[in-house]
């Protein structure tokens, strides 16, 4: 956790770190996290068990919605307001984000053994995600999803309970979608049909693209003046500032 003390009631920015449900640490997440901090938010950078280890869908997101209902439980020590909450995933933190966005329905938080909890969000951030796994299948990645979902969820005609893109409906969270043209580890064209899936719902939905590689717009934040002030207005409008 992320905060400073010059702020009260601060909105929590969760921040869900990337390697491929794979490997992959929240300190990678250290340089975001400095950077929203001293912009007044509360930066709450989940752990979670990873498929190397041996743990599949959906262990990954089930330990993302423990860490940030841990979070909401302890607010008022960091200062933060557990009603205004915004999910940051970079490359398969986009996706377990995106999960926990856009499938509510689901009990995530109740694995853990918490109870009274409800995580309700107000906005989604995702850059360079496996929203759609045909697209990651079919093109790159097909072998970090095959260890994610475990044999038997590894089927077209399976997977999409952990598919973000199956959720979408009318009444999500608005999203900004960003994603490098030249990524070379997640197809691009996976954002695009994301952005496309929320548009066509209605949900309110921004598609960012930069010229680089996979994550490369996260890497850029507070450096490129595109990518540092569409992910400062988005967060201003959710937040009515």
């Amino acid at each position: 956790v992320y905060y400073s003390n010059k702020f009260s009631k601060a909105p929590i920015l969760v921040l869900i770190h990337g390697g491929g449900w794979y490997g992959g640490t929240n300190d990678s997440m250290g340089n975001r996290a400095k950077y929203f901090t001293e912009k007044g938010f509360v930066s709450v950078a989940p752990e979670y068990r990873v498929s190397v280890d041996g743990f599949t869908f959906p262990t990954q997101i089930n330990d993302t919605a423990c860490g940030i209902a841990w979070a909401i439980n302890n607010a008022s020590k960091f200062h933060a307001d557990p009603t205004r909450i915004i999910l940051y995933g970079s490359s398969a933190g986009a996706h377990i984000g995106s999960m926990l966005a856009y499938n509510e329905e689901r009990n995530w938080p109740g694995n853990c053994g918490v109870t009274g909890i409800s995580l309700k969000y107000l906005g989604f951030i995702g850059d360079s995600g496996p929203y759609d796994f045909d697209v990651v299948k079919s093109d790159r990645g097909e072998g970090r999803v095959e260890e994610f979902l475990g044999p038997s969820l590894f089927d077209p005609k399976k997977w999409s309970v952990a598919e973000p893109i199956s959720f979408i409906d009318s009444n999500d969270a608005p999203a900004l979608i960003m994603y490098g043209t030249e990524d070379a580890t997640v197809n691009p064209q996976a954002s695009i049909n994301m952005n496309t899936a929320l548009s066509s719902m209605g949900v309110s939905s921004i598609l960012l693209s930069l010229e680089g590689g996979h994550i490369y717009p996260s890497t850029q934040i507070g450096k490129d003046t595109k990518v540092t002030g569409a992910v400062d207005d988005f967060i201003e409008k959710i937040l009515g500032l």
